[in-house]
């Protein structure tokens, strides 16, 4: 640490630990307080379990120690840890456990259960290395505990009990507790409250409730508050000057970015650490002076841009049915594309995901670039089901709601032909995990409009799995999906279900990618739905169907890995545009 002379260690060599394994995977890496031991997560299978292993860094040896299915290790000494554990079936993460090292992991103590099987658990400890922190949430509520590292008991507190549709979470800065609450406040306010008396009558308000911004994190400081917030599909960073009361924005160059609060272990500083990305510019951490206003570039990945790029970015808005607007971020080769005398020269990539409030991210990716210079318009839509417009705009994308998710998608792609940004039947659309259901659903009711689907791992046969309660995500999924063993849910689920909806007709060029190993939506669902249109559909398009048989949810392992299985997709989108390529 601070040295611009000692030599760097490796502390693991994950090529050597990989080479004679199919998938390997190593990382989440902690270092108890000593900087004697570490420990870190292995997975060999591509599934969500993991296996802990420890490592004496002085002497470069492997301990004979290790925890199964754990995520969520936290140090509370040199010799003893807490972690959540999984539950072996479900992979429901529903208990918090505490470890002595060298001690095998059956006599690990429990520290908390949750029974509720709706809800799941996550551990932190606190900034200020003051407490421990266990988060419970399910999609619509949440409770938190806190454990005050200074008592050898290790009581468990709660912080504010249950309360059905209440989401909030607490962080810690010297006498003071604030609360990220959306009690009252769909998008959510922040409270402070001090730690001797932290009742929830003594809440005082921070920052208020937005109808327009929604807060998504933010940032404890000595005289500041950072807050990471969104407003109409665009992240940003407020700074907070605790003493003067007065804010401001971090303003940047382009329109359309990523931006989120970076690392930040220090109370007393005037500097901010975040990163910074966009269709344009690689990932750059910067370090911001919150007083001077002046940034400084601390890392970027390596990236040589032409001044005189031909990439541009936009955003347009379509109209849903229901009369919302609908974001619709572009990215492209303006030397090549938008010809609007002959639109049908254009070709559009139309990706989204649109569940679980997760908004859709303007980040670099130099594996765009191939679809850009071919003349692809790669086109992000930021539809209901995803929080990119708030919260509301999340709650308007499920449930019950669902449909909307499928309907916003299908409007922005008549957007993008009605406005002549390419015509119809010119549209790949991709889509991965809960984006591949709703690829599975536009292409049931819409395949006229595309020319190729592509589903990743994809999530379509909604009815069986939300119905069988001993495969993982399911009743932990219940407030996001419905559940089916409810008439009314049963129902309205099975109307949108892509494997319940395919039909006699024509539909597009498919391609179906899966894992073998994939433990959040079984290698059966693709599996089925493949089989199921090679019965039902009357056209001659391609139907493909890869499963991966050393891969899960993620895909192979390996640095190139997923390059390759790109260029795969990419092969087979260019073949079936060849004709109209720009060579």
């Amino acid at each position: 640490k601070n040295s611009t002379t000692e030599k760097e260690e490796i502390l693991l060599d994950v090529e050597e630990l990989a080479k004679d394994k199919r998938y390997y995977n190593a990382g989440n890496i902690t270092v108890s307080p000593n900087n004697n031991i570490m420990c870190y997560l292995e997975n060999t299978t591509g599934n969500d379990n993991y296996t802990a292993k420890f490592k004496h860094i002085k002497t470069n040896t492997f301990i004979n120690d290790s925890l199964i299915n754990p995520i969520n290790i936290i140090w509370l000494n040199d010799s003893v840890l807490i972690y959540v554990l999984l539950e072996k079936k479900t992979n429901r993460a529903y208990k918090v456990m505490k470890h002595i090292l060298y001690n095998n992991q059956s006599a690990d103590e429990l520290i908390l259960f949750e029974q509720d099987e709706r809800f799941g658990l996550e551990i932190s400890k606190s900034k200020s290395k003051e407490y421990v922190f266990i988060y419970s949430s399910s999609s619509n509520t949440s409770e938190q505990y806190f454990i005050k590292l200074s008592d050898k008991n290790l009581a468990l507190n709660v912080f504010y009990p249950k309360e059905e549709n209440h989401k909030y979470s607490v962080k810690h800065v010297g006498t003071k507790f604030y609360i990220l609450s959306n009690k009252k406040a769909l998008n959510y306010k922040l409270m402070v409250v001090d730690t001797a008396d932290y009742a929830e009558n003594k809440w005082k308000e921070v920052i208020p409730y937005n109808k327009k911004v929604m807060i998504q994190n933010f940032e404890l400081f000595d005289k500041y508050i950072v807050v990471n917030e969104k407003e109409d599909a665009q992240p940003r960073l407020r700074v907070i000057n605790l003493t003067t009361q007065q804010d401001h924005i971090i303003k940047f160059k382009e329109d359309f970015y990523s931006v989120k609060i970076g690392y930040n272990p220090d109370f007393d500083t005037d500097t901010l650490q975040f990163s910074f990305s966009s269709f344009l510019t690689p990932n750059t951490v910067f370090n911001y002076n919150m007083e001077t206003k002046e940034k400084r570039i601390i890392k970027q990945r390596p990236w040589t841009k032409n001044k005189y790029s031909p990439y541009k970015v936009e955003r347009i808005w379509a109209t849903a049915k229901d009369g919302k607007k609908i974001p619709i971020t572009l990215f492209y080769n303006k030397w090549l594309v938008l010809n609007k005398k002959n639109p049908e020269t254009n070709k559009v990539w139309l990706t989204s995901y649109g569940s679980y409030g997760y908004g859709q991210e303007i980040t670099f990716n130099t594996s765009l670039l191939p679809l850009i210079n071919k003349g692809f318009i790669y086109a992000v839509a930021h539809i209901r089901g995803g929080n990119d417009m708030g919260t509301e705009w999340y709650e308007d994308g499920k449930m019950m709601n669902k449909k909307n998710t499928f309907t916003d998608f299908i409007d922005c792609s008549e957007y993008l032909i009605e406005k002549e940004y390419v015509t119809k039947g010119n549209i790949t659309i991709q889509g991965q995990s809960a984006g591949g259901l709703l690829m599975g659903a536009v292409a049931n009711m819409r395949p006229d409009l595309y020319k190729a689907v592509i589903l990743d791992v994809p999530f379509v046969d909604v009815v069986n799995t939300m119905l069988d309660e001993k495969l993982p995500l399911t009743t932990g999924e219940y407030e996001e999906w419905g559940n089916p063993n409810i008439k009314k849910d049963y129902k309205y689920i099975k109307s949108y279900s892509p494997y319940d909806n395919v039909e006699k007709k024509n539909y597009p060029p498919m391609f179906f990618f899966t894992g073998l190993n994939d433990s959040r939506v079984g290698y059966w669902e693709p599996a089925k739905m493949v089989a199921k249109l090679r019965e039902f559909k009357t056209d001659n398009n391609i139907l493909l169907l890869k499963t991966n048989l050393y891969a899960g949810h993620g895909g192979n392992s390996g640095r190139y890995s997923s390059y390759k299985d790109l260029a795969m997709k990419y092969a087979l989108i260019f073949e079936l545009y060849k004709n109209a390529l720009i060579k």
